[in-house]
């Protein structure tokens, strides 16, 4: 399962992750690389949001947006130790 996108929900912050895996413990990892990079860095716990890649569609007329369908939220720790 090839993932391609993690997004912090509702906060400023995101992290493009091309995974190929479906092993639960580097998703884990990468939500909280995410949540780290992310504005909700103080907190206890952040949404993360991820997705297939085959989900991800790019805004027409614009550079850096996306849209995406099919989400799973992952409540992570933004410690990464």
């Amino acid at each position: 399962m090839i993932f391609g996108f993690m997004l912090t929900k509702s906060l400023k912050g995101a992290t493009r992750s091309e995974l190929e895996t479906s092993k639960r413990e580097i998703l884990e990892y990468a939500a909280k690389l995410a949540a780290a990079h992310s504005s909700g860095k103080e907190s206890n716990s952040v949404p993360i949001d991820y997705t297939e890649r085959k989900y991800i569609r790019s805004v027409p007329g614009t550079v850096a947006l996306v849209t995406y369908t099919n989400p799973g939220t992952l409540r992570v720790s933004p410690d990464i130790i």
